[in-house]
């Protein structure tokens, strides 16, 4: 049997506070009508290291190590938001739980595609009994077929975020951004999240 494991990175967003709200509001249309004084921009990428782990009745048994990670993960708030402003703690509270949704959504994905690559139904003959390589002209590579796997665990990631994101975007968030600040603040902030 080959070792098999799939694991997540933590997210540790950087902020950018440098970004006019009117770009921040541009990439943000893209999503959702509105002005916006923070995005999130999150990433995902992977690693596949395969290594010789010897041999096992005469075969030779292999270590699969994947990593699901984002590559990129940033908080844009908008640099006309003051840093001191109840405003800026309020839209960074609102960006950072998307980072959470980024993290769920990766490490749900990190279950979910280590089952998937130990059932092995799901799992081709790889050639000569290496579990991830195949032979090429130079050498053995990783497997067509287990790269193919990771790229549509990453779309998974993906939409999982997206979803995510989008169910977060919602009035009730609104309210609790408004809560979070003076009135007249908060009605500003509600405006700009358009989540009335």
């Amino acid at each position: 049997m080959n070792k098999i494991t799939v694991t997540s990175g933590q997210i540790s967003p950087t902020v950018n506070h440098s970004r006019p709200e009117a770009e921040l509001t541009e990439v943000a249309e893209l999503s959702r009508p509105g002005d916006a004084d923070g995005i999130t921009n999150v990433k995902f990428d992977s690693t596949i290291d395969v290594q010789d782990a010897g041999l096992r009745d005469g075969c030779p048994i292999v270590d699969v190590n994947i990593r699901l990670f984002a590559a990129v993960a940033t908080v844009y708030i908008a640099r006309e938001v003051p840093e001191d402003a109840c405003r800026y703690g309020a839209v960074m509270d609102h960006e950072l739980k998307h980072v959470q949704i980024a993290q769920r959504a990766l490490d749900a994905t990190a279950e979910a595609f280590k089952r998937r690559l130990l059932d092995s139904p799901n799992v081709p003959p790889f050639a000569a009994h290496r579990w991830g390589q195949g032979l090429s002209d130079s050498g053995w590579q990783i497997d067509s077929w287990l790269r193919d796997q990771t790229a549509m665990a990453i779309e998974y990631a993906n939409a999982l975020f997206d979803k995510g994101n989008h169910q977060l975007d919602v009035p009730e968030e609104g309210a609790r951004l408004q809560r979070m600040c003076a009135p007249t603040e908060a009605i500003i902030g509600q405006r700009r999240y358009n989540l009335d």
